[in-house]
């Protein structure tokens, strides 16, 4: 039986065939592509939903009308913009005390004043207040100003620490800023599960406004003062531990660095804080001018070397200012331990209930109109060694050794 060939293919057949393989090729790669690019899509509308409903993007002054009805921390972890926000406060409560300052002035908290108050701290310099005081006396007049001095204003020499624009608007988001959900998700910042809640679910109600808020627990209260959240109750390690990252920064000698003490004070800084002051007296505001202390740690190591030219001709300076000026800077005088600070210059809350307590016992001011000397003295006996007040911690999520220091909390 003879076999029966195969017969060869025709050159036509062979040429199609030739030609479908890419074409499938270019299909394949052009559905995967859709594919990953709709994936890729979807995720970025979902974060999209996710930080537009955690109010992440609000403008500051809608946080601060929020503020106004509801007990609520504003945090955004993608913003930071404190002179809308701070001003909208400001507008609504017209506070008799004001209190401006920098990042060292936002632990005065609303616990001991008998009456209105708004902490408009966070402030980068004295141009930035200058500018804060001019739309504040705009819209109303503080029977009390309250001004925290930080001496690094008056070195010249020092880097400016740059702040975006501020404007009061709902924050634009970029690809990389809709990206961060998903980072925050691999650091363990936040769930999953938290994700697709505050993206999708019909419920879901934050109990707080911005991401920083609501999973943190970290941002400013109605009043404006900052909690700065898990950090403090151990969540992960904070980066100024045993004040390591503080002494670095002062090891680093250059003429621009901020807490450089050996340079003389620069006359324009002074004449900026000279026209801020005469700001406050043509409204005829009580003021009274704070230096925050450093702490212990970080006095002896400012003192350590050459003499330190500027705290010296600061001081001299302020003692003849024309109103009351308390230096704070070493904060033995105060009897606050390095257990109630939150970083190597920063105090926590118990060390500025005792800034108002040694303003109260001097006498020298009217600050006894405005505040509790009994309430204050009693939040200090009850929370002494701690940076928070046991009023303000959220249950089961006690304050810890943050800072590695051996405190007891």
């Amino acid at each position: 039986m003879a076999l029966k060939l195969e017969e060869a293919p025709q050159p036509a057949t062979m040429v199609t065939r030739a030609v479908a393989r890419p074409r499938r090729r270019l299909l394949a790669y052009n559905l995967a592509f859709a594919l990953t690019a709709a994936v890729l899509l979807a995720l970025m509308g979902m974060s999209y939903l996710f930080l537009t409903r955690t109010g992440d993007t609000i403008p500051p002054s809608q946080a601060a009308a929020r503020q106004e009805s509801e007990d609520v921390l504003f945090g955004s972890a993608l913003y930071f913009r404190p002179v809308p926000y701070k001003l909208a406060l400001y507008r609504q409560r017209k506070p008799d005390v004001a209190i401006v300052g920098s990042s060292r002035a936002i632990e005065f908290v609303r616990h001991g004043f008998t009456t209105s108050m708004v902490n408009l701290g966070s402030m980068r310099d004295m141009a930035q207040i200058h500018g804060l005081l001019q739309s504040m006396f705009a819209v109303h007049r503080p029977k009390l100003v309250i001004l925290t001095i930080d001496f690094w204003w008056f070195n010249s020499a020092r880097t400016e620490e740059g702040v975006d624009l501020q404007p009061d608007t709902v924050g634009p988001l970029s690809l990389v800023q809709l990206a961060q959900p998903f980072l925050w998700i691999a650091q363990g910042k936040i769930g999953l599960g938290n994700f697709i809640a505050g993206a999708l679910s019909p419920g879901f109600k934050p109990p707080g406004i911005g991401v920083a808020a609501i999973y943190d627990h970290a941002g400013y209260d109605r009043d404006g003062a900052y909690d700065y959240g898990g950090i403090l109750r151990g969540r992960e390690p904070h980066s100024d531990r045993r004040f390591k990252r503080t002494l670095a920064r002062i090891a680093e000698t250059h003429e621009h660095n901020k807490f450089n003490v050996h340079t003389p004070l620069d006359p324009g800084q002074w004449q900026e804080l000279e026209e801020i002051i005469r700001m406050v007296e043509a409204q005829g505001s009580e003021l009274i001018l704070i230096v925050p202390p450093v702490s212990k740690t970080i006095v002896d190591v400012l003192a350590a070397h050459d003499a330190p030219i500027l705290l010296d001709q600061m001081n001299e300076r302020l003692a003849g200012i024309g109103h009351p000026v308390f230096n704070f800077h070493d904060p033995t005088a105060l009897g606050s331990s390095e257990c109630e600070f939150l970083d190597g210059f920063h105090g926590g809350r118990v060390t500025y209930l005792r800034m108002l307590q040694a303003i109260l016992h001097s006498g020298k001011t009217g600050l006894g109109g405005y505040v509790d000397a009994a309430e204050i003295d009693r939040l200090i006996a009850e929370n002494a060694g701690h940076a928070m007040l046991k009023e303000n911690m959220r249950p089961g999520e006690p304050e810890t050794d943050f800072l590695e220091l051996g405190c007891k909390k």
